[in-house]
């Protein structure tokens, strides 16, 4: 958690300075810090869509969208490094 803290500051501190390095700088702390989260939250998710389907629980109409909104800024990330 340390260090996702640290890039959130750095996130921070950077949105607040003008420069061409600062853009291009948050750009890559932005993307740091979503390659170490997607995954893991994506993962989760995926577990608790099984675990729910599996049990012929109700929660599944949660879990199903909630993994659906994990991919949308994968999304938007794939979409911008293409332009």
């Amino acid at each position: 958690m340390v260090p996702l803290t640290g890039i959130a500051l750095a996130m921070v501190a950077f949105s607040f300075d003008d420069s061409v390095e600062s853009e291009e700088m948050l750009f890559w702390l932005h993307a740091v810090m979503g390659l170490m989260l997607l995954p893991l939250s994506f993962l989760l998710g995926l577990m608790y869509a099984v675990a729910a389907v599996r049990k012929r629980s109700r929660w599944w109409f949660i879990a199903i969208p909630a993994l659906i909104v994990e991919l949308l800024p994968v999304a938007y990330m794939l979409l911008r490094w293409s332009v």
